[in-house]
């Protein structure tokens, strides 16, 4: 199933996101490349996320779950060896190293957590799937509130424990398939299970 119009405005969103990693207009005004980079180009992700909750659910219709997990978690595998240079100690041996290791490989290496993103939502979605559109959104919403808490708290918010901090210190709270990729994914997979194809 392919539509044109969100063809275009998949090619639209990648070139927001080439944007965003380049810190487009930021030599010629820091003003109009935050005004893009921090504001209009972040729209991006969370649209990409919509586009394959919507495409999600003709997958599974066609082809099931396992088949689309199983594409998805081998395309994640293959890039996370390709980076793998990157974030791979040789001294594995050690409790950190191999901590740090478990953590990259769960929440991927910088770009790659959307892939990871985008398989930790679809398997949500497999859980609560039986459920009511409504319990999805609902949920879907929570989860959304929750992130964005944490968002505002990594921003605005000092802790006076190091553990508190650590955590909400780090992008990786909010922005995973919990409270990023899933709130966005369920959109998309009960706009097309109740047909809002426009």
């Amino acid at each position: 199933m392919r539509n044109a119009a969100i063809e275009y405005l998949k090619l639209i969103l990648s070139i927001m996101v080439v944007g965003i990693h380049t810190h487009l207009f930021h030599e010629i005004s820091p003003y109009l490349s935050y005004i893009f980079v921090n504001g209009i180009f972040r729209m991006a992700v969370p649209i990409f996320f919509i586009i394959n909750g919507f495409y999600f659910y003709y997958s599974i219709s066609k082809r099931g779950f396992y088949l689309w997990f199983k594409r998805m978690f081998l395309l994640y595998l293959v890039w996370m060896v390709v980076y793998l240079p990157y974030y791979f100690s040789e001294d594995i041996s050690s409790i950190n190293s191999l901590l740090y290791f478990l953590f990259k490989f769960c929440l991927g290496f910088h770009h790659l957590w959307y892939l990871i993103g985008s398989i930790g939502a679809a398997c949500i979605i497999q859980i609560v799937k039986k459920h009511s559109d409504f319990f999805i959104l609902g949920f879907a919403i929570s989860m959304f509130l929750i992130g964005a808490a944490l968002q505002y708290m990594h921003v605005y918010s000092h802790f006076d424990s190091i553990l508190v901090s650590s955590v909400i210190g780090s992008s990786n709270s909010f922005r995973n398939f919990v409270f990023f990729g899933f709130p966005m994914f369920g959109i998309g997979y009960c706009a097309r299970r109740t047909s809002i194809k426009r």
